[in-house]
């Protein structure tokens, strides 16, 4: 199954977007500028080669690929629009590289932030392809820092539509239809629905947004992953009923499931839904189905 070390985004209130972190932003993403180098090549919307020999990945983002059903002659037009804007932006050009986390994935090639060196500024080549629709945000355990700017880049541009938002390919899909997301199996999306159910097993969390989690799409947080997201202060058995934002790789567990590994792969979009209060006197809404009858079905780990 491709992936990208199960990639993804944020928790909470965004912070204010910049055009360039070479400030007080690139401080709070905690990374490190290293040698100043050349563009040679630019290899696809996410990867530059640099002038002594270096591949390098950009960091916390993905670019637009082929389905894998196309045709290796066709040409997937939101690829080819994002290799060639990253091209116009930053070819023959000198960059900084700044790195954050881990240095290299697993093909060799450095994962970094890359900044164009513009006169006296430095603008973040990340934030700026994001901003104009040419990129989305997909973090990794890895590579965590500097989402909460690139959400806010990415939230501008899909409201403006640009670039890759105004193709029906990348578009939020809703996390109520089970069957639309089962179509987008082993690829990289981005879901929106409020979650109906929360439930805990074996150290794992589930958060269900449909009736029938052996149909519907479950987001899943297993034990060793659980730490980050009381680190970063994410009640996970609180969110039942709030409408949340996930992203991730979609893969197939009964229904459509998204791995969840870090919390800047999910936003709370509001908080949950407070139930309906009854009158003290009131009786129970009558049940069609005895609870003791109901069917008992075991969640398999």
């Amino acid at each position: 199954m491709r992936r990208l070390g199960r990639v993804c985004a944020t928790v909470g209130v965004l912070a204010a977007a910049v055009n360039t972190i070479a400030g007080a932003a690139a401080a709070d993403c905690k990374v490190r500028k290293q040698t100043t180098r050349t563009v040679i090549a630019v290899i696809d919307g996410q990867t530059i080669r640099l002038d002594d020999g270096r591949e390098v990945r950009l960091a916390g983002v993905l670019a637009p690929e082929p389905p894998p059903g196309l045709a290796e002659e066709a040409i997937w037009v939101a690829a080819e629009e994002s290799r060639k804007a990253l091209q116009s932006l930053v070819m023959g050009k000198s960059v900084r590289i700044a790195t954050a986390g881990q240095n290299k994935d697993r093909y060799g090639r450095q994962i970094a932030h890359v900044f164009l060196i513009v006169g006296g500024d430095d603008t973040w080549v990340e934030e700026r392809q994001v901003a104009d629709g040419h990129l989305r945000v997909a973090s990794s355990t890895t590579s965590r820092g500097c989402v909460a700017e690139l959400l806010a880049a990415e939230d501008r541009a899909r409201r403006a539509k640009r670039g890759l938002w105004v193709n029906a390919a990348y578009q939020i899909r809703d996390a109520a239809k089970a069957h639309e997301l089962a179509d987008f199996v082993q690829s990289f999306e981005i879901a929106e629905g409020r979650v109906r159910a929360v439930s805990e097993r074996k150290r794992r969390v589930y958060l269900d947004f449909g009736d029938d989690w052996s149909k519907d799409l479950t987001a899943i947080v297993s034990g060793r992953d659980r730490k980050r997201f009381a680190a970063a202060g994410v009640d996970l058995l609180a969110l039942k009923g709030a409408k949340v934002r996930l992203r991730g790789w979609v893969e197939r567990w009964n229904g459509p499931l998204i791995n969840l590994t870090h919390p800047e792969q999910i936003e709370v979009l509001d908080q949950p839904q407070a139930a309906p209060q009854m009158p003290p006197d009131a009786a129970p809404p009558a049940s069609s189905t005895p609870i003791s009858m109901a069917p008992t079905v075991q969640r398999l780990d």
